[in-house]
């Protein structure tokens, strides 16, 4: 577990002393690393549906639905797919408990807490600032707190989450941590600049 834990802290490896991010209207952080347990199974399945909620408690996530609790958060990311985020130190124990609620039903789950990186992002021009990452309309009539959904951000594959109004995370693959890291920076500074240059003029 040990190098799990290193992963802790991406950004500070990619951009020493810039991340977190925080502006008055912007803010930009990293999550802290989770367990994640990547579930795959049929939602029309009845059987499918009862073993996650004999796992965990609650069953697989709608369309398009994420779902926190104080134990867990899950989200829909696609066809047959959900991703569960777990407290570190308990992954073996979810894993375990679906897993073994899956036996004789057509479905999965799997470890993947190493391989994503996640970004969290808030503030009253939290989505201005997506609008520069993505097409997607993240107008809060269209895509509401307690939603989730796969798209292309800078070009590339990510879960967008939204949490709560106003908060975002951002889920990405690993591999992209500097390239995010730089992207977040410079997108994010005419926001900061702007803060700044309204504070030079009230003095």
């Amino acid at each position: 577990m040990l190098n799990l834990k290193a992963r802790e802290t991406l950004t500070s490896y990619w951009a020493p002393g810039k991340f977190p991010l925080h502006g008055e209207h912007l803010q930009i952080s990293e999550h802290h690393l989770d367990g994640i347990i990547r579930v795959q199974g049929v939602a029309e399945s009845a059987a499918f549906r009862e073993a996650v909620a004999k796992a965990i408690g609650v069953q697989p996530p709608a369309v398009g639905q994420y779902v926190r609790t104080n134990q867990y958060e899950f989200a829909w990311v696609g066809p047959r797919e959900w991703i569960l985020f777990v407290p570190l130190a308990k992954e073996y124990e979810y894993l375990a408990a679906l897993n073994e609620a899956f036996a004789g039903t057509f479905a999965t789950a799997a470890l993947m807490s190493d391989s994503r990186f996640a970004l969290e992002i808030s503030g009253s021009s939290a989505l201005a600032f997506l609008s520069k990452g993505t097409g997607l309309n993240t107008d809060p009539a269209e895509f509401p707190p307690s939603s989730a959904t796969t798209t292309r951000f800078m070009g590339m594959p990510a879960l967008l989450v939204h949490r709560e109004s106003g908060s975002y995370r951002l889920y990405f693959d690993v591999s992209y941590a500097a390239y995010v890291s730089a992207w977040m920076l410079d997108a994010s500074e005419e926001f900061l600049t702007r803060q700044r240059n309204q504070s030079d003029r009230v003095e």
